[in-house]
């Protein structure tokens, strides 16, 4: 006992050898030469040991927790569990007894009953964090979240540095989101990173990296992610990790390149076969996609993740003749896939039919797929068909900060009084007399300008509006609004992400209510005849404008001015499908009498060079002018044309909103339609034109050439 106590097991084995070698066998002997066999880790050595020992003398409780731990150590979790059970029953009020035998019910998955065995447990050690610790991990396991909750809490008032706890609480709040209001979370699982040891490290910041996955924040999931890459380097499932954090941060090559060579050195893994289709069509790469489940689904031809990856591709690149084909195929061989109902939704809204790409989705939902995505989608579909009210419902779906943080849980947060990080009430369409309401800025820097169409009513209404918007709104925001306080939202360098920090809200001059622009239809545009009386609400520079006018007069000798974008600022090639290059367009713009002028705002300079050389097409373009960032600028530039030509990005919402003659070619009708088939309601002058599906651009841009020249013809 003695050399065991000091850590000498090689001595105290020889001597239990010398003993058991000349004398008869003793239980206690063979019971402490397979203690210090367990120290040495010969578990098959110790289990026989305590066997005997077991044998020797069967009622003594502590052989046969000794015979359960070796057991729980061979991997034999059964046997396991009868002898910690049977140890409980010979001595009942020893705890470690109780601990040990839920821990072997544990491994065994009967979460429930070895929730009762660590109760009984804690009935004669209360103050245990350990016990405590490991009950909460059952109690969540068994669905009982907020019980653990609460079980966690108290272990931790027990312990407050204890890593294993800090992060069991903070994995728990995460599953319960309700109940993190003030980002306890995040506070928790990094206190647990910085105080664990460098070998207990990886789980809590695998339990972070997962809540900043959840929550959107691709940037801080991509910095753990590569740090616990970097602990496992030869960890598939790390490395798996870490392609999906750079997919969540936008890196999506370096996400692709990772996933193909986990795919190549782990042929037979379909989860990581999975993650290299996901990680391509992310990346853009259709035709590999295509190809890669192609050959994935040759394998495994029932595979449903590898057709419903393979279905998305089709959809992405516009091949969606092919599409309806596969999908027939699949749903007449009765294969079942995830997202069905989303694709019949797609393949219903690309052949125009409206309605059933509502119902399609609508029996999804039904069927209680409530992830916040499905319904955000359905929600677009409703608005996009007409169904208003419903549509702009279930559009508050799309901020998942509201929903459960990502959870299957759709409704949290939006019944509640308040957002989860706002210290005043939500506005949920009441009067606004009195009031001062505070407006969020939306995530994309398009349906900003749009939403923006609903703001001059709010402001006539309450006492005081205060609104959020990007800061390269700012000045043209301030002019157009001069009733109302215009604050800059905080947003990354790349004005991609939030940061969302409103306690000044409850200060002085702060806020009664608040409701994200997004969401102000639900109450103000909830049915056809409520853009009647839509009109300009962006008011450019006076003076710049002037400016632009004569700059442009002496190019213009007369002619029409046409400003004319032909591709977003982002180029993917999911978007060639809504998008046309000016090579398309010059055959038509040759002849046409129009003044051209660049709207684009990046990588235009080759493009019009080409045309020019290729079609003796002129395009005015101007070095000195930044489209890009000073929207104030580009708002007088835009405001001085007669008329713009842009597809679905930024600069014809910006064009709608000042009024200029928009003509916009489209693929499909985007949910902005608000079911209108010939325009953006938002905007008085801002005409759709759609491509029939499956089909060429020319005729329809013949058809906007010449409705232009008859508008301008008109005006003129």
């Amino acid at each position: 006992m003695d050399l065991v106590g000091t850590d000498r097991a090689v001595d105290a084995i020889a001597l239990a050898d010398d003993f058991l070698t000349s004398n008869r066998a003793v239980a206690d002997v063979l019971h402490l030469r397979g203690y210090a066999k367990v120290m040495l880790e010969r578990t098959d050595d110790a289990l026989d040991d305590f066997q005997k020992a077991v044998k020797l003398d069967p009622d003594m409780p502590a052989y046969r927790n000794s015979l359960g731990i070796a057991a729980q150590m061979a991997g034999d979790h059964e046997q396991a569990r009868r002898q910690f059970r049977r140890a409980c029953q010979l001595d009942a009020i020893n705890p470690t007894y109780w601990f040990n035998l839920g821990n072997a019910l544990r491994d065994l998955g009967t979460a429930a009953d070895a929730a009762e065995a660590y109760e009984a447990a804690l009935a004669h050690r209360p103050d245990d964090s350990e016990i405590l610790n490991n009950l909460g991990i059952v109690l969540r396991d068994d669905g009982r979240v907020e019980d653990a909750v609460d079980i966690f809490r108290k272990a931790r008032e027990l312990t407050p540095r204890e890593p294993r706890i800090l992060a069991n609480l903070g994995i728990a709040l995460q599953e319960c989101a309700d109940r993190d209001p003030d980002g306890e979370v995040e506070a928790l699982l990094k206190a647990a990173v910085a105080q664990s040891s460098d070998s207990e490290r990886t789980e809590p910041m695998r339990a972070l990296m997962q809540l900043y996955l959840s929550r959107g924040k691709g940037a801080p999931a991509l910095a753990v992610a590569l740090q616990l890459a970097a602990r496992a380097k030869d960890d598939p499932e790390t490395q798996a990790s870490l392609a999906v954090a750079m997919l969540s941060a936008g890196v999506t090559s370096e996400a692709a390149d990772l996933a193909a060579a986990l795919h190549r050195d782990h042929p037979e893994d379909e989860s990581l076969a999975t993650l290299h289709v996901r990680c391509l069509v992310e990346a853009h790469s259709y035709d590999e996609a295509i190809a890669l489940t192609e050959r994935l689904l040759e394998v495994a031809p029932d595979n449903s993740v590898f057709l419903r990856w393979r279905f998305e591709a089709l959809y992405r690149s516009d091949r969606i003749k092919q599409l309806a084909q596969e999908f027939k195929r699949a749903t007449d061989s009765q294969l079942t896939f995830p997202f069905s109902g989303l694709f019949q939704s797609r393949l219903a809204y690309s052949f125009d039919d409206l309605e059933q790409s509502v119902a399609h989705l609508q029996r999804f939902v039904d069927e209680a797929m409530l992830d916040p995505i499905i319904l955000t989608e359905l929600g677009i579909a409703q608005i996009r068909a007409g169904h208003l009210v419903e549509g702009w419902t279930n559009y508050q779906h799309r901020n998942f900060e509201r929903t459960g943080s990502g959870s299957n849980r759709p409704s949290s947060g939006i019944d509640e009084e308040k957002y989860a990080f706002m210290p005043v009430p939500t506005w949920r369409g009441e009067p606004l007399a009195g009031k001062r309401l505070f407006i969020l800025a939306e995530q994309g820097i398009g349906d900003e300008v749009l939403f923006a169409s609903c703001f001059p009513e709010l402001i006539a209404e309450s006492e005081h509006c205060l609104i959020e918007c990007d800061p390269r709104l700012l000045p043209l925001y301030r002019r157009s609004f001069p009733d109302a306080t215009i604050r800059p939202a905080i947003k990354s360098i790349d004005f991609k992400i939030f940061y969302r920090a409103y306690a000044w809200l409850a200060k002085k001059d702060g806020a009664d209510l608040a409701i994200y622009a997004g969401d102000v239809p639900l109450h103000r545009r909830r049915r056809p005849a409520d853009f009647d009386n839509a009109r300009a609400f962006l008011t450019p520079r006076p003076d710049r404008v002037a400016f632009w006018r004569q700059r442009f007069a002496d190019i213009a000798q007369g002619r029409p001015l046409v400003g004319i974008s032909w591709e977003g600022s982002l180029i993917r090639n999911d978007r060639t499908m809504f998008y046309q290059s000016l090579e398309q367009w010059a055959p038509f713009l040759i002849e046409s009498g129009f003044c051209l002028v660049n709207l684009q705002s990046r990588r235009f300079e080759e493009p019009i060079e080409a045309t020019r050389k290729s079609h003796n097409l002129e395009v005015a373009y101007w070095k000195d002018t930044d489209l890009h960032n000073d929207f104030d600028e580009a708002a007088a530039y835009i405001a001085a044309l007669d008329a713009v030509i842009a597809p679905a990005v930024f600069t014809a919402q910006l064009a709608g909103a000042l009024g200029t003659p928009t003509f916009m070619p489209v693929t499909g009708l985007g949910w902005v339609s608000c079911g209108f088939r010939d325009r953006i309601p938002f905007y008085p002058n801002l005409r759709v034109f759609r491509r029939p599906t499956d089909s060429s651009w020319e005729s329809t841009m013949q058809t906007i050439v010449d409705e232009m020249q008859d508008t301008l013809r008109a005006r003129s």
